[in-house]
């Protein structure tokens, strides 16, 4: 889904009520995942992202990712800067 832009597969994996946190912003729902994914697709084109380690418990997951992209396109207010 993040490295494909596929925001079908958000059904598939997240829960509706799915909480996210970034270091910009909280994302809520699977709604607004899809949102998310489609907004970094849209700023950076070549987006990729690695996982590294995975931890998970019951009813928490938590990842580290390594994330890739040419800035292209407006995020967040910023304009595109063409940087990777």
């Amino acid at each position: 889904m993040w490295n494909s832009g596929d925001t079908d597969l958000v059904d598939e994996v997240f829960a509706s009520d799915y909480v996210g946190h970034t270091p910009q912003q909280e994302i809520e729902g699977s709604e607004g995942l899809k949102v998310f994914v489609r907004q970094m697709h849209e700023a950076f084109p070549d987006f990729s992202l690695t996982y590294d380690p995975v931890v998970a418990s019951e009813d928490h997951v938590a990842v580290m990712v390594t994330v890739r992209g040419t800035h292209e396109g407006s995020m967040a207010g910023m304009e595109p800067t063409g940087r990777s």
